[in-house]
């Protein structure tokens, strides 16, 4: 049987921090092959009896999914896991040949916009400038990821290492939330304009689909010009705002 394996190794649970010290996460984190995983909990006990449960998996000799990292025997060998990062770089791969340069740019600033709600911990992390920098002009950059300087390529493997899994806004519509607040923010915390607003859900509402197609996430039906379609079922949180008369309404609203 392909894509699975019986090499796997979990490691300690790991306290995450912030920039004060206070704990935000604990991770768990292990390896099946080649490939490691990681976890995130609010709380140790969360960690502790996930991490408990790869161990007696594998000291019972179960074979792991090579799609999940999962055990074969939990059936979700269909859903395989992607840190946001990896994700968005792909979707920028996916896009790139078709797209103008300007289009180009756009998808690199929406998916920089977005990328800190989807930060796992703060441990280590660069400076915010150089994150941002880092992303916009080689992270999601196609031709020039694989030429990043040597600060700015250190900051793009501490995002690959430090990014949520995709699947996690399959059932989280506070992080959904977040996502959108941070993508539609600018750096003084202020609303950006509408014509951004709207140019960058449309990037992540497309983002988001390309995950469905990669069975990231889960897919609901919708009707959507007279055709039936798969949508990713966290973007119907985005659908009342989705519209300029959407955005226009929220605009008010924070202006008050």
């Amino acid at each position: 049987m392909k894509d699975i394996t019986y090499s796997t190794r979990v490691y300690a649970i790991e306290t995450r921090k912030n920039t004060d010290g206070k704990v935000t996460s604990y991770r768990v984190a292990w390896r099946t092959g080649a490939q490691t995983w990681k976890r995130s909990f609010k709380n140790i006990a969360q960690a502790d009896t996930f991490r408990g449960t790869l161990l007696t998996a594998a000291r019972s000799g179960e074979a792991f999914s090579l799609l999940t990292g999962e055990p074969v025997s939990w059936k979700r060998t269909a859903t395989p896991v992607m840190g946001w990062y990896e994700f968005a770089c792909k979707f920028a791969d996916m896009k790139w040949k078709a797209a103008s340069a300007k289009y180009r740019q756009d998808i690199a600033r929406a998916l920089t916009a977005a990328t800190p709600a989807m930060f796992d911990g703060q441990r280590g992390k660069p400076d915010d400038l150089v994150l941002r920098t880092a992303m916009r002009r080689w992270g999601f950059n196609s031709k020039q990821r694989e030429q990043a300087p040597a600060e700015m390529a250190a900051a793009l493997r501490w995002l690959g290492s430090n990014s949520q899994p995709v699947s996690a806004l399959a059932d989280n519509p506070t992080l959904v939330r977040s996502v959108l607040d941070t993508a539609t923010s600018r750096l003084d915390g202020k609303r950006a304009a509408t014509s951004t607003v709207l140019r960058t859900k449309t990037i992540l509402q497309d983002a988001l689909d390309y995950a469905v197609e990669l069975k990231l996430l889960p897919a609901i039906r919708r009707r959507r010009v007279g055709t039936w379609s798969h949508r990713p079922a966290v973007m119907l949180r985005m659908q009342r705002t989705m519209t300029p008369a959407g955005c226009r309404r929220q605009s008010r609203c924070t202006q008050r």
